[in-house]
């Protein structure tokens, strides 16, 4: 996150998530459809658990196949069960950089056997980040959905985000998903100067159980001049706005993000999250 999206903000958040959220220009693959499948929609589609339980692995995976195997026809699906030596897996990009760390955990998963988890040391976070990107390329519109269980995070000093969840044009836009206080969560939109604009969530992320985020980005276009950004947790819609996007930016091909991308500050106590089941299509 180069540019600043709030005064409200300041440039050290975004300063230090750019670190992060930066990566090669890979190549990206063909579109998929633009809507998830019926069982991704629902709450408990593709072996997903409830609540904050863990999974049992070996009784689910011979029950049912994987996430991503019930979950087919998308641009990109990633269910994290693979060897958990391979963090990488169909992504293009492994973040890590400070104090912040990403590995393959099968201690806690939405789907057995396996979920990531980004984590980050206390004290200071700037330059911290650790997840995984994908390009994603351009399009009229981007659907994400993923699971993320908040394991722990505690009342950061100054200003301090733990970002989950990014997607980035370049200089003109970023997108940025995370969490501004144990209760509150928001959206950064930071598109140039004073461009830039807070989404505020009207509900944050509960602490020890697992949420189903879905996100939708219908960008600026001559019909819709606006454009779109709406928020849904667990099937609630927690944000439905417009883009601040100035009419005419210049958007270069676009990346997803998901992992721990610190705002910058001072954490006093360790913060982990676990991500599962992560879908993704543009049309």
């Amino acid at each position: 996150m180069r540019r600043l999206a709030s005064r409200a903000l300041g440039a050290a958040a975004f300063a230090s998530l750019a670190v992060g959220i930066s990566g090669a220009s890979l190549g990206a693959g063909a579109c998929g459809g633009e809507k998830f499948t019926s069982s991704a929609q629902s709450g408990d589609g593709g072996g997903v658990g409830d609540g904050g339980g863990v999974v049992d692995a070996a009784s689910d995976a011979a029950q049912a196949p994987t996430f991503c195997a019930q979950n087919t026809g998308h641009f990109f699906c990633d269910d994290f069960d693979r060897d958990v030596g391979d963090v990488k897996g169909p992504w293009d990009v492994i973040i890590s950089a400070g104090a912040a760390a990403a590995t393959l955990d099968p201690a806690r998963s939405r789907s057995a056997p396996n979920a990531l988890f980004a984590s980050t040391k206390p004290g200071p976070q700037s330059g911290s980040a650790a997840g995984l990107q994908k390009l994603v390329g351009r399009a009229r519109d981007y659907h994400a959905m993923l699971d993320v269980y908040v394991d722990s995070y505690g009342d950061p000093s100054g200003q301090l985000f733990a970002f989950v969840l990014s997607l980035d044009f370049g200089q003109s836009l970023t997108l940025s998903l995370g969490m501004q206080s144990p209760t509150s969560a928001v959206v950064l939109e930071s598109s140039g100067g004073a461009n830039g604009k807070v989404h505020a969530l009207s509900k944050g992320f509960s602490s020890g159980q697992w949420v189903r985020v879905k996100l939708d980005v219908v960008l600026p276009s001559a019909t819709n001049t606006n454009g779109s950004l709406k928020v849904a947790l667990d099937g609630v819609s927690v944000v439905d706005d417009h883009l601040n996007l100035t009419a005419g930016a210049t958007l270069g091909d676009a990346k997803v993000s998901v992992g721990l991308f610190p705002g910058g500050g001072t954490t006093t106590s360790a913060w982990g999250f676990h991500f599962d089941n992560v879908l993704f299509d543009h049309g």
